[in-house]
């Protein structure tokens, strides 16, 4: 073990309080040179710590000079300088829904020196699913002394929002003739999902549906089937919706301008359209255009002159007489083709009293409720008019009989 003199120690150490002193005194006058401080000055990139004439430690002596102008230091960082660390403060954790718009806000430091260095770096993790992620921002601020202070912030992009359906499933009726073909179109109905659409701000969507009990189809009855159809995203959120499927046996359609003459379409006010009644476009009522199992909506229009111009109306003869058995209101001329009863049809009770309706006919019947066709006019019993002097010929004898009578007055 080495030992030291104690009195050249005591004397040692005065004289080197004497000149720390004297030192400190010039440091004081002398220490720091304004016109050295430049903002625009380069120095190297290179470590070497110094401790300069105010006590603060650079990395090295070339920034001592420009930076605080700084005349004199040593070499080494400080021994007894700034042991306080920067302040720091570090932008709050955010938890961010996927889609919304968010900053990465600046961190801010200070140090008691003046002079800081704030140094971020930020790791980026993956989410879970697709769109969402974790952001790791470390922040290190450090003095001229080489107090650090540490801070951090966590940002989450998470996906909690289900998709949004931009199209409903829709509702769809089938009318059922072949419990087969039906079933075809029923499955088809299902796997287009109804033809829903949906869209997702972050990542794509999965279309499912509770189509599982399926019906026994056979076009006898009604069946109605309510389906749920989901969407879906990547991190497992839902949006749904219902949609009814009908499988009802199928009306039958009936060509546009029959005429509707003894349908009861029901006792309603409901206006139904414009059709053909007993020949004519009339205005039709009633609760509804299917009856019985036939669908006359083929056969309505929505307006008179659509009707008209699409079911023109034909003129044709016809019996025009009320009591014929063939009578037809719609003829628009008598043809000679009237049946009468009761030889052609049964006499109907409430026109009783058949007879001869034509007044200047010979048997004439004012009590008759009907023409039966009998009726009798004068000259008619004739069968052979011409034959004047009745020989049964009508000749030459004939004429001059008639031409000896002509001019006389009876």
């Amino acid at each position: 073990m080495k030992k030291s003199n104690p009195f050249f120690t005591l004397v040692f150490a005065a004289v080197l309080i004497a000149s720390l002193g004297l030192q400190n005194l010039n440091a004081q006058e002398d220490c720091i040179d304004p016109s050295l401080i430049d903002p625009m000055a380069f120095c190297p990139f290179i470590y070497a710590p110094v401790c300069g004439c105010n006590n603060v430690t650079y990395d090295n002596s070339c920034l001592a000079m420009v930076t605080d102008g700084v005349t004199t230091w040593t070499s080494g960082p400080c021994s007894n300088g700034d042991n306080i660390p920067p302040s720091l403060n570090v932008p709050d954790d955010l938890v961010v829904e996927c889609g919304d718009y968010f900053e990465f806000e600046s961190a801010t430091a200070s140090d008691n020196s003046g002079s800081v260095e704030l140094i971020e770096t930020t790791t980026s993790i993956p989410g879970p699913c697709s769109g969402t992620v974790s952001y790791i921002r470390n922040f290190t601020a450090t003095d001229p002394s080489g107090n650090t202070t540490e801070g951090q912030q966590l940002i989450e992009v998470i996906d909690t929002t289900p998709p949004v359906l931009t199209t409903n499933p829709m509702d769809m009726t089938i009318g059922c003739n072949d419990p087969l073909e039906a079933e075809i179109e029923m499955f088809a109905w299902a796997d287009s999902y109804a033809s829903a659409e949906a869209e997702d701000a972050c990542n794509s969507v999965t279309w499912s549906n509770d189509f599982d009990a399926i019906p026994w189809i056979t076009c006898e009855e009604t069946i109605y089937v309510t389906v749920s159809f989901m969407a879906t995203d990547e991190c497992g959120n839902t949006a749904s919706q219902t949609a009814t499927l009908t499988i009802q046996p199928s009306l039958v359609e009936v060509e546009p301008c029959t005429d509707l003459a003894g349908v009861d379409f029901g006792f309603c006010d409901m206006v139904l359209g414009i059709g053909i009644m007993d020949g004519a476009c009339t205005y039709i009522s009633g609760c509804g255009s299917s009856v019985g199992g036939v669908n006359y909506s083929n056969a309505l229009f929505e307006s008179m002159d659509e009707c008209m111009f699409s079911c023109p109306i034909i003129e044709y003869g016809g019996c025009t007489y009320t009591t014929a058995c063939n009578y037809d209101p719609n003829a628009a001329f008598e043809d000679g083709s009237c049946l009468f009863p009761p030889e052609h049809c049964p006499l109907n009770p409430a026109t009783q009293n058949g007879g001869c309706m034509y007044s200047d006919a010979t048997n004439y019947d004012e009590e008759a409720n009907w023409d039966d066709g009998t009726c009798v006019f004068d000259g008619c019993e004739e069968s052979c008019p011409a034959d004047i002097n009745q020989d049964g010929l009508v000749t030459t004898a004939d004429l001059l009989q008639f031409l000896s009578a002509f001019g006389q007055e009876c």
